[in-house]
């Protein structure tokens, strides 16, 4: 743990903690930071969703205006790349070297089904500007030769060396330095670092859309420095956005659990005060049973009443 990066380490640190206490929070967590994830990663492409687009589209439901259908597909596909990445994650293929075709599939997911879209790999043809990207990045020549040096750089990054937010910076900045693709280069990019960052014990690390500026400098400056200083903060924002969900939803467990407490606490009592209710006051309070009272007399009654009468 460095200095400059001590609070969100301890901070991370206290994290994986309460992640590994309670897995139920840190999982309700995670689906939402996905849906964040979807939401400022198409604004920092300059795509403003709103959010029940986004529930639209993951919940299968009908579209009534077909002229939304593209973005709908799009969202869909980098949800589909998030569960690819916390699938592998969590498979025992977690460790595995990045390859070419690693990063082949997840740009091939998220072009699945959309319009417009080259036949092929999908690596750049020309030198023509591709979104509101306007870094230096190398000719279109020089991207398949780079990718191999790129795949053989990202598995030669180690945390004993440099700190992993670093290591982030730099593999996101020479990603970038290609721009491979047509489309999603950026998007790609922003993939790859949250592998590797989630590799190492960090959540998913999400741009904010507010940062999106800052972002487009921090590419075009000569090195990762200004990246590094991005990354950190929006780490430390997702961090202190974790532990605040985590210890509000075990707040909200506890008064649930107290509340629980008094309404058992007080069904006993009364339970109790009716097991504990004297006969007497039982029968005091029940209505009483009144004795039915013959007209005639009956019986031996009935037979001396008659002699008496006939003599």
């Amino acid at each position: 743990m460095t200095l400059p990066y001590f609070q969100v380490d301890t901070r991370n640190e206290h994290l994986v903690t309460l992640a590994g206490k309670h897995g139920s929070l840190w999982n309700e967590f995670n689906q939402k930071l996905d849906i964040s994830w979807i939401y400022h990663d198409h604004g920092m492409e300059g795509v403003v969703l709103q959010v029940q687009e986004i529930g639209v589209a993951l919940n299968q439901k009908v579209v009534s205006d077909d002229s939304f259908l593209p973005m709908y597909q799009e969202i869909k596909n980098l949800q589909a790349c998030v569960d690819q990445l916390r699938t592998l994650l969590e498979s025992a293929r977690n460790k595995e070297k990045v390859t070419r075709a690693m990063i082949q599939r997840c740009y091939d997911t998220m072009v699945h089904k959309l319009r417009g879209i080259p036949k092929g790999d999908g690596l750049r043809q020309d030198d023509t500007r591709h979104g509101a990207y306007y870094h230096r990045c190398c000719g279109y020549k020089e991207v398949d030769a780079g990718l191999d040096t790129f795949v053989d750089f990202f598995n030669s990054l180690t945390i004993e060396k440099q700190h992993p937010l670093v290591s982030a910076a730099q593999l996101h900045y020479r990603f970038m330095g290609l721009m491979p693709y047509g489309r999603f280069s950026g998007r790609v990019a922003r993939w790859l670092t949250n592998l590797f960052l989630m590799r190492h014990g960090y959540p998913a690390l999400v741009l904010h859309t507010a940062e999106r500026a800052r972002y487009y400098e921090s590419l075009a400056f000569d090195d990762e420095s200004e990246l590094i200083f991005l990354f950190t903060d929006a780490m430390n924002a997702t961090v202190e956005s974790a532990l605040q969900y985590v210890h509000h939803g075990l707040e909200e467990r506890r008064k649930k659990r107290e509340a629980y407490k008094v309404a058992r606490r007080k069904r006993e009592e009364s339970a109790k005060r009716k097991r504990e209710t004297p006969k007497a006051q039982k029968s005091a309070s029940a209505p009483r049973k009144l004795k039915a009272v013959a007209d005639t007399p009956t019986g031996k009654k009935a037979r001396s009443a008659s002699k008496r009468r006939s003599s």
